[in-house]
């Protein structure tokens, strides 16, 4: 691949490439210094601004051959993706912009202090293009699974913004071609007045001078709060923390995540950290340049990781998602009667090791087909059936791994997905009496709506079915099915710009022969369901305040319950 892509450059002389070109004005053409600025800086922003900093390469003083031997040492050290038609035109920008030679030492023509002004003109000109072109790229690309507002509130450099759109891309979902990251960090810098590429400063991230990677580290700060009566399960304030270091090279990535858990250490002595993720990322299409393109993408994962199960589990950071609590299929440590209701579907965010491949591609310039596959080491089993706290843990019970995967099929506006995940939860040895295997399967699909800045809906569906160990005396397999579904939406006010409405139905049904162990009604087939609506307030760059009001409708003459709910979520 080094022998196609970096080819060295030394070889080529200035005076060949202006031959016909004359860069220096003259009578017959006027302006042929500024087309080549104007090309060359086309080409420094496509391809160098990945890496590096605009205003570290506007800093430097080479001449025309200083920066092509510059390039291709880049090239060469670093196996950058600059195509050989582009490397002239770069350097020309370049020693233009510092006023040296163009052809080497022997020439000292540069352009005129009219030909700048023109210039910087036309550059103005290309800026506001560049803005109105990552705006667009931004309502395509980006709020899929983000609010607008979230980033629009944010106060960040373009470079800052470089990194977290790289940190981004790399989430198991996201879309975002290559081609956009300069036009969206250039729109979105300039919504709090950043400059734009040839102004811009690193900060509040570790780049590499070398363009081999940049190390940002993220978090989330939403503390909770809920209360009403005293049937709640993690009642009154809870600090939900998250915290991510993200390391993004060019084909290489790695990210840990770490969270406060609302389970208890061991001995009881309250919350403790857990392990979100800690993975590594490589980008198939970024290792053959030769097959990258916008319209493809192919990476593979492995370490731990959150399943990618549902919309939810890509909006399961509670930065991403709108409403005090996350929905009932997937809600665990949030809810009313826990012990009588018995669990969730697949409680989020569901993080396990194992490895994963993923193919996301453009069809028709509109449509994204995505489809990931995985395997895990799987959800674990007790006699009472799968124990989603024990399942947390960083080593399998047994040596069998469970498989799933995942198909999406969608536009910026509209999204259709289906999910699916089995495998074996019995520990080696099987559980007591019963010697058989406890197999597990759970399936659901899913459907995203949403017009910017105006209306978001989300539906999804969820089914599992697994076994587990009848009680003593019995001991024999049993099977519990566990579904449910919830329905919501969000209108974005138009008169308060800041304010937005959400309201969100979701349902709940079991069906056993057995109720769940720590049951106080005895019911092994139950509904519950549950209507949500609430307030939601934008802070702008203070955060998002979710203002919640639940009412539960609960089974075996359990009284509907009333629970009050308010969340503010900051993240930097």
């Amino acid at each position: 691949m080094s022998a196609v892509f970096c080819t060295s450059l030394t070889a080529l002389h200035a005076q060949d490439y202006f031959e016909g070109v004359k860069p220096t004005p003259t009578s017959e053409n006027p302006t042929a210094s500024i087309q080549g600025l104007l090309d060359g800086r086309k080409e420094f922003q496509t391809h160098c601004l990945k890496c590096h900093d605009a205003q570290k390469s506007m800093a430097e003083n080479y001449d025309f051959q200083g920066w092509l031997d510059t390039i291709d040492r880049m090239v060469r050290k670093n196996e950058a993706t600059v195509p050989q038609a582009s490397r002239q035109p770069i350097a020309t920008y370049l020693s233009l912009m510092a006023g040296t030679s163009m052809s080497g030492a022997s020439s000292t023509s540069s352009i005129s202090s009219d030909e700048k002004a023109n210039a910087t003109e036309k550059n103005q000109v290309q800026d506001r293009q560049l803005i109105e072109s990552g705006r667009g790229a931004f309502q395509t690309s980006c709020i899929s699974c983000h609010d607008a507002e979230k980033s629009l509130s944010k106060t960040k450099s373009k470079s800052d913004w470089l990194v977290t759109i790289n940190r981004m891309a790399t989430k198991q979902g996201a879309s975002i071609p290559a081609g956009s990251f300069d036009s969206i960090a250039t729109y979105l810098a300039s919504l709090s007045g950043s400059s734009s590429s040839t102004n811009d400063k690193t900060t509040g991230n570790l780049a590499s001078d070398a363009g081999g990677g940049s190390l940002s580290v993220s978090g989330t700060f939403s503390p909770t709060w809920r209360g009403g009566n005293d049937n709640i399960q993690n009642g009154g304030f809870f600090p939900d923390t998250w915290l991510t270091a993200n390391w993004t090279g060019k084909a290489l990535s790695g990210q840990v995540t770490a969270c406060v858990s609302c389970h208890t250490t061991a001995e009881g002595m309250g919350d403790r950290v857990e392990l979100v993720e800690a993975k590594l990322r490589l980008d198939i299409t970024s290792v053959f340049d030769q097959c990258a393109r916008d319209d493809l993408k192919v990476a593979v994962e492995g370490g731990r990781f959150i399943v990618p199960f549902g919309a939810f589990a890509s909006q399961s950071n509670p930065a991403v998602y709108r409403t005090v609590t996350r929905p009932l299929i997937y809600n665990m440590g949030q809810r009313v009667h826990d012990g009588d209701i018995g669990d969730p579907v697949l409680p989020m965010p569901y993080s396990d090791e194992g490895s994963n491949i993923s193919i996301d591609r453009d069809l028709n310039g509109t449509w994204r087909l995505g489809m990931i596959g995985y395997v895990v080491n799987g959800l674990q089993s007790d006699r009472n059936g799968i124990n989603f706290d024990q399942s947390r843990d960083y080593v399998a019970n047994n040596n069998n791994p469970s498989f799933g995967s995942r198909v999406t099929l969608g536009t910026p506006r509209l999204n259709f997905g289906s999910s699916i995940i089995t495998g074996q939860s019995s520990p080696s040895g099987g559980i007591d009496g019963v010697s058989d295997k406890l197999y597990y399967r759970i399936y659901g699909y899913d459907a995203t709506y949403k017009i910017p800045s105006l209306l978001r809906m989300q539906f999804e569906y969820a089914h599992r079915e697994s076994d587990r160990a009848a009680p003593e005396p019995d001991a024999f397999r049993v099977r519990d099915r566990v579904a449910g579904y919830y329905l919501e939406g969000e209108y974005y006010s138009q008169m308060f710009s800041r304010l937005s409405y959400i309201t969100r139905y979701d349902c709940q049904d079991r069906r056993s022969d057995y109720a769940p162990d720590e049951s106080s009604i005895g019911l092994g087939s139950l509904t519950v369901s549950r209507f949500t609506y609430g307030l939601n307030l934008n802070l702008k760059r203070a955060g998002l305040v979710m203002i919640n009001h639940e009412r539960w409708n609960l089974p075996g003459g359990l009284e509907r319950m009333d629970v009050l709910g308010v969340r503010w979520v900051y993240s930097f």
